[in-house]
């Protein structure tokens, strides 16, 4: 069964049918506006982040070692079981030293740190110099963006 969807606007054709069905609309009374229109299944909704609900509460949470960082974090500190990115203007300068704290504690519950497709090489000396055991760290080579995403 194929979908239709009606198109409105522009010189563009419109798109095709799509090759799956599409889910039956919930009814009115199911529908929360503070959510969108449709329910999800709570371990779902708590996974997802949306842009507009910053600072929203996160199931655990790992501190990153600074009281400043961790008032400004969801939660409380860095988000567990969840991907995080740190942007800087000029990478691989200091975000060692700003993760080091949360990964010696990772470490010492002899968990692994995987880390994948880094600016540069990561740097063992100084990692060993944080407080970080080389043996517990991964490093998974992906230059291009599709192999990072692969690998994630």
């Amino acid at each position: 069964m194929a979908a239709s969807l009606s198109w409105v606007g522009g010189d563009d054709p419109p798109p095709a049918a799509l090759p799956f069905p599409l889910p039956a609309s919930p009814s009115p009374a199911s529908r929360d506006p503070q959510k969108g229109p449709l329910m999800l299944p709570h371990a779902v909704e708590s996974a997802l982040w949306r842009g507009d609900a910053l600072g929203s509460p996160v199931t655990r949470v790992l501190s990153s070692g600074f009281k400043a960082l961790d008032a400004q974090l969801p939660g409380g500190g860095w988000p567990c079981d969840s991907l995080t990115e740190v942007l800087q203007v000029q990478p691989t300068v200091l975000e060692w030293r700003l993760l080091a704290p949360a990964m010696r504690s990772l470490v010492a519950q002899d968990k692994q740190i995987v880390v994948v497709g880094p600016p540069k090489a990561p740097h063992i000396p100084g990692l060993v110099h944080l407080g970080l055991d080389e043996r517990h760290l991964v490093w998974i080579h992906a230059d291009k963006p599709v192999e990072r995403l692969w690998a994630i």
